[in-house]
């Protein structure tokens, strides 16, 4: 009996878990959820700043991303932010550039060097001013201190800053950035010039001859705008030893949008004697188009001596010409709907279609969730002309932005165009840009097919019950034998 006991016993371990398997394969294992997954978002660039002073037309080999003006951020030495409109500082006979540089190279070191340009007229002391400078999470900011000329004159003069380094790739990349230095404490430059002829020769006044001279030239007032008339003075002198015959004074422009008010530009001022004066007074309009700046116009004075023989000494004067700043720029936009995580471009084409320079024009983005990789500095615009340039921005959650608390939502941009105008005051124009930033979405697994799972579980029941009736065969042709066994033995 003890071990007909261990043949049923070994039976029902056989039985038990072929049947369990069977009551289980119709249940489905109850599904994962599926995690949801905030997209990745970089942490904003560190905000950067621009220079004003016109870092301009910037040039690179290789193929990696060049170096770009840190457009957003005071550094020490700047008043202002290039996005704010920074000028190089002027001050105790020297001055002050700081240029910042965002970007990656390859040994994180970036070179430079400095071309003061000409030394007719310049107002820098020259000298060896190259710059070494390591980056500091990917920037670089070179600081430069450049003493001027005692006998400096006013004026504005380009620095162009040379720029040279190993890109991401290990190839050799240079850049250009040109600053412009405004100098206000120098010498002022008398902008007229002497010339004289007498047919195609040059008038050489002998010690027995007549000379004419402009003494002296009042401009009222000494600046016009456009479709404005302005008045001269002039006092002409006889500083020969003649007496000069036949005198006149003749004025104009070589430009067509600045004109005599008069139909005849000729005034007459007879026999002026040694030593003697005369005056005149005229009158000159500018055009309603006129382009702004230091223009020129002439006076030209026309003589005779009593031997014989015209002579002619001519002068160029300044009249300072203002005209409006008028800027356009392509219409700019976000999609309806951005999903955080992405990068969208945005254009930066600026048109100066004012007849007055613009100068250090700057395109940049500001709003919650939205960050350019940097500004756009595009530099001076003539009239009549216009730059283009792209803007990177990164789509990230607002709240990354400071003082938001929605990570996602509506959200508004402003993007400003800012410049100076031909007077050196700083203007802007801004837009503003709406968009929703979107939580971004993966995807679920596909849900199985209900009668594909169905068809495989009927599959594994028919298996499994056959693999149990073969079981319970077995079980019983064993039990069978063993019985057997067991009579023949007793």
């Amino acid at each position: 009996m003890k071990q007909l006991s261990r043949i049923l016993v070994l039976f029902l371990i056989l039985i038990m878990p072929a049947a369990t398997l069977a009551e289980t394969s119709d249940t489905p294992l109850p599904e994962t959820p599926t995690p949801t997954v905030a997209a990745t978002t970089p942490a904003p660039a560190t905000p950067t700043s621009v220079l004003v002073a016109a870092a301009e037309g910037s040039t690179s080999s290789g193929t990696s991303d060049p170096l770009t003006i840190d457009s957003d951020i005071l550094y020490l030495g700047m008043d202002k932010t290039y996005a704010q409109g920074y000028v190089p500082t002027v001050a105790s006979g020297k001055v002050t550039i700081v240029l910042p540089l965002r970007g990656t190279t390859f040994s994180n070191q970036v070179n430079m060097v400095v071309d003061l340009g000409s030394t007719t007229d310049n107002p820098f002391q020259y000298g060896n001013y190259s710059q070494t400078v390591q980056g500091t999470e990917n920037v670089y900011v070179f600081s430069l201190e450049i003493p001027l000329s005692s006998d400096r004159y006013n004026g504005t003069y380009p620095v162009l800053l040379k720029t040279d380094y190993l890109n991401t790739s290990g190839d050799y990349a240079e850049q250009e950035f040109t600053v412009y230095v405004t100098i206000t404490d120098g010498k002022t430059k008398d902008t007229s010039t002497d010339s004289g002829s007498s047919g195609s020769s040059s008038y050489v006044p002998t010690a027995d001859a007549p000379e004419l001279y402009v003494e002296s030239c009042v401009i009222t007032p000494n600046s016009v705008g456009g479709d404005e008339t302005f008045t001269v003075h002039a006092v002409v002198k006889n500083i020969g030893n003649k007496t000069a015959y036949a005198s006149k004074l003749i004025y104009g422009c070589d430009e067509t949008d600045i004109t005599s008010v008069d139909s005849n530009n000729a005034i007459l001022l007879e026999t002026i004697k040694k030593g003697g004066t005369v005056e005149a007074d005229f009158k000159m309009r500018t055009d309603r188009d006129a382009l702004a700046g230091n223009r020129q116009f002439f006076i030209t004075l026309s003589f005779s001596a009593r031997t014989g023989g015209v002579y002619t000494i001519t002068r160029d004067f300044i009249i300072n010409v203002v005209q409006p700043s008028r800027i356009a720029f392509d219409p700019v936009s976000l999609p309806k709907e951005i999903t955080a995580g992405e990068t969208v471009a945005l254009l930066a084409n600026v048109f100066n279609t004012g007849r007055s320079i613009l100068r250090n024009v700057t395109v940049s983005l500001e709003g919650a969730g939205l960050f350019p990789s940097s500004s756009v500095f595009l530099g001076d615009i003539e009239p009549g002309e216009g730059k283009t340039g792209e803007m990177k921005v990164f789509i990230g959650m607002i709240t990354m932005t400071e003082g938001y608390t929605d990570d996602y939502g509506n959200t508004t941009g402003t993007y400003t165009v800012s410049y100076q105008d031909s007077t050196g005051e700083s203007k802007t124009e801004t837009v503003e840009l709406k968009t929703e930033i979107k939580q971004p979405v993966i995807s679920p697994s596909p849900t199985p097919d209900p009668t594909l799972q169905q068809a495989q579980s009927q599959w594994w029941i028919t298996a499994l019950v056959g693999f149990a009736i073969i079981s319970v065969i077995v079980s019983i042709t064993v039990v069978s034998r063993l019985v057997r066994e067991l009579k023949m033995r007793s």
